[in-house]
């Protein structure tokens, strides 16, 4: 057979894992780098406008002192006399140099009549009139005048009810070095404050006028001086004026940038390491190959069977070696296919076969059991019964005639008596179990039924019985036969709880035609291994007892029309659940 013709599958591979690799490291980086890039963008634009915030929060009082003191200083009868008159005296220009010191040369502080003219003025700058002519105090908006932005704070004085001129702080807005300095240190050197009205009139960098900023929740990028920017601004609460903090947004992309380099390198290293692998991989994959591919020709003339074909409509080593595995596994196919069938159907007959056999013999071992301790319950309980009445009388008759016996005596009486009543139960449960009654069913109120049996169960005092019973519930059974399963219940819980004590709950409720009574403990649970086990007879994990309790209180319970199940969990107690017929 003829090697491949259209190519290595070495080379092949090799080139396909490392276009693979440089698809996903060129995707991976430009997703990250956008996702990046807009994160980046965002936090700056969040940044800054943070610190317009903080700018706001700092220059809101200085603006809302000037206008304090202009109102205060607007009451002054100097100013409301040279309003009226038209006079100007000595005094009136001290007032006026006290509201604009001669140590802040940015201020200039005028009086103007109704009509728009200065009727005095102090300060280093210029008046500007027109000034703004309202009726209330105001701060702002900012205005141009001579290529210069201004601010202006007018105050209108009065005299009574009536408008007789206004006070106004004329300043002129310049870049501060210590503001500066802070922005520098809190965005970096290239951050730039903007001031500007909120109707977007005018605004400016403290330098000359500029175009406003687009609002921080478009969160664009916009062109400055053959530049893009980012801002984030803030409004003045009460005032027409907001502030704005922008940037270059090269510089807020810094860290896109990075990514970008970094994802560059990154990607260098992988493709470089991964055509490594990809070379090794194939070259472990192919040499094989070569050697397979020669013994399965020479197997192909009736050697021994081998792994088994690959697809032969390749054109690559594999291809070669399919073809040549398939034409020696044409001769053995047939042959293979019928023995396996063979011998997987006689493993599934002899797998059946073992199954009913083990089946039928635990049955059979079963039943033997069940038969021979139904006989032996019989006559044994029967046996026993009255020894134990015997044994019952004389501890009676001692107890009558010993009254002033020592409290030892009376001790080792009582646990003579308790053993009795120990017996006397394991001889009950045989008897129950050998024969059970037809139940002779009557109506039976389930709370005081429950009481009657806690009266008949000894509680230890370390042990808290808790009940929630449904006062209307009534049952349909045998009282006798259900009272010997409850009270039956109450002793395991109890039991199970030694000798730490617990907590025995009972709950009963009605559920549709039954009655559903819950009996409850905190002992240590019943272990996985126990569990399909709890309802066999002589099964028990008790130091005393035969193990017929559950599986007498189970068959009374079904005899009566009900049933009795369990649920535990280790560490956390034991629940069994009887469920019996409704008298309602």
């Amino acid at each position: 057979m003829s090697g491949p013709r259209y190519g290595s599958l070495r080379l092949r591979f090799i080139v396909a894992m490392v276009a693979m690799l440089l698809l996903v490291v060129a995707a991976f980086g430009i997703i990250a780098h956008q996702v990046v890039r807009r994160s980046a963008k965002e936090a700056a634009v969040a940044r800054l406008q943070s610190v317009a915030r903080q700018f706001v929060t700092m220059a809101t009082p200085g603006f809302l002192d000037a206008r304090s003191r202009l109102t205060a200083a607007a009451t002054d009868p100097l100013l409301q006399t040279a309003l009226r008159t038209g006079e100007r005296s000595e005094g009136l220009e001290g007032t006026l140099r006290a509201l604009a010191p001669a140590n802040n040369p940015l201020n200039t502080v005028s009086l103007g009549s109704p009509a728009g003219d200065i009727v005095a003025a102090a300060g280093d700058l210029a008046p500007m009139p027109p000034y703004r002519r309202a009726d209330t105090a105001t701060v702002g908006p900012l205005f141009v005048a001579h290529d210069t932005v201004f601010l202006e704070v007018s105050v209108p004085v009065r005299t009574g009810d009536t408008t007789v001129g206004h006070l106004v702080q004329t300043t002129r807005l310049v870049a501060a070095a210590t503001a500066i300095a802070q922005l520098t240190n809190m965005i970096g050197p290239e951050a730039v404050l903007l001031l500007g009205n909120q109707d977007g009139s005018v605004w400016t960098d403290l330098r000359r006028v500029v175009q406003r900023p687009p609002p921080a929740s478009e969160g664009r990028e916009y062109d400055r001086e053959g530049r893009l920017r980012v801002a984030g601004s803030q409004p003045f609460a009460g005032l027409p004026l907001a502030v704005a903090i922008e940037m270059p947004a090269d510089q807020a992309l810094t860290p896109a940038r990075s990514l970008a380099q970094g994802f560059l390198g990154i990607g260098l290293l992988v493709t470089g390491l991964g055509a490594a692998l990809a070379w090794w991989v194939a070259r472990t994959i192919t040499e094989p190959l070569g050697s397979l591919t020669r013994a399965a020709q020479a197997i192909a003339g009736g050697g021994s069977l081998t792994p088994p074909p690959m697809p032969v409509a390749r054109r690559d080593e594999i291809g070669t070696l399919a073809r040549a595995f398939t034409a020696m596994t044409d001769q053995v196919r047939t042959g293979v296919e019928t023995l396996e069938s063979q011998v997987s159907t006689r493993t599934a007959q002899l797998s059946d076969a073992l199954a009913q056999l083990e089946a039928a013999q635990k049955d059979l071992v079963r039943k033997e059991r069940l038969a021979t301790l139904g006989q032996l319950s019989s006559s044994v309980g029967h046996e026993l019964r009255n020894p134990l009445g015997v044994m019952t009388n004389a501890v009676y008759y001692l107890e009558a005639t010993q009254r002033d016996a020592t409290p030892k005596v009376r001790e080792y009486l009582g646990i003579i008596r308790n053993q009795i009543r120990i017996s006397e139960k394991i001889v009950a449960d045989l008897l129950d179990y050998a024969r059970v009654n037809p139940p002779q069913r009557s109506a039976v109120p389930v709370d005081a039924f429950i009481d009657d049996a806690l009266t008949r169960v000894s509680i230890p005092a370390s042990v808290t019985v808790v009940k929630g019973i449904d006062g209307a519930a009534t049952m349909l059974v045998d009282s006798v036969q259900i009272g010997q399963v409850v009270i039956n219940l109450f002793s395991n819980a109890v039991q199970a709880m030694e000798p730490n004590g617990g907590t025995l709950t009972i709950r009963a409720r009605v559920d549709g035609g039954c009655v559903v009574i819950e009996v409850a403990d905190t002992g240590p649970g019943i272990s996985d291994e126990n569990r399909e086990h709890i309802f066999e007879p002589l099964f028990t994990t008790k130091a005393r007892g035969i193990g017929l309790g559950l599986a007498v209180s189970r068959g009374l319970a079904r005899a009566n029309g009900g049933d009795l199940a369990f649920e535990t969990a280790l560490g956390r107690g034991t629940t069994f659940t009887l469920t019996v017929p409704s008298a309602g």
